[in-house]
């Protein structure tokens, strides 16, 4: 057994554990999206870091570490949460977020670290085609546009969709999709 310190908490597992299933299994939160035990760890998402000192192989100066592919070492000390670790966190969030800003699961994570996000892409380039053509030719006037933190979005008028699906079909981006179990496109 490999006994290390994981936030001042003494745990003991077997040789060859990576610190992140160490502290998984001992309760211990480490956010990580590439890991899964049943592949090799490859450090993609870089979400995994923690701090460590003591490795026999480092000086003993604290320094930044994947804990997915980090192994647990007889005393080493790991924290998960210092400065060190918050910066390379974030860093990691926003050049996750650089490939996939919609996200849901990643602007949760954002959140959660204090990351901003900014507004969530909606797919909508703003061209009004589709208020135009719910007012001018449907006649129903269901959607309007609203300015919300300085941006136009695209909101429905409450009660006034006939669920025709003409918005949706004239959206040159894909970014409403009717409803098929409801009288209405919009919420």
């Amino acid at each position: 057994m490999i006994t290390f310190t994981i936030n001042g908490r003494e745990i003991s597992v077997e040789k060859q554990t990576s610190v992140l299933e160490a502290a998984t299994a001992n309760g211990v939160d480490i956010p990580a999206l590439c890991f899964h035990p049943a592949l090799r760890p490859s450090g993609s998402c870089k979400l995994c870091v923690v701090e460590i000192i003591g490795h026999p192989d480092m000086a003993n100066i604290p320094t930044t570490m994947l804990s997915c592919i980090l192994k647990v070492k007889d005393g080493i000390v790991i924290t998960t949460e210092s400065d060190q670790v918050q910066e390379a966190r974030i860093k990691a969030l926003k050049n996750l977020l650089k490939m996939a800003p919609q996200s849901k699961k990643l602007r949760e994570m954002a959140e959660r670290y204090d990351v901003p996000v900014g507004p969530a892409p909606d797919g909508c380039i703003r061209c009004r085609l589709c208020v135009r053509i719910c007012k001018d030719i449907v006649g129903a006037g269901a959607l309007k546009m609203e300015k919300r933190n300085g941006m136009h979005y695209v909101v429905p008028v409450e009660g006034r969709c006939i669920g025709c699906g003409t918005c949706a079909n004239i959206c040159p981006t894909g970014a409403i999709t009717p409803k098929q179990d409801r009288d209405e496109v919009w919420e």
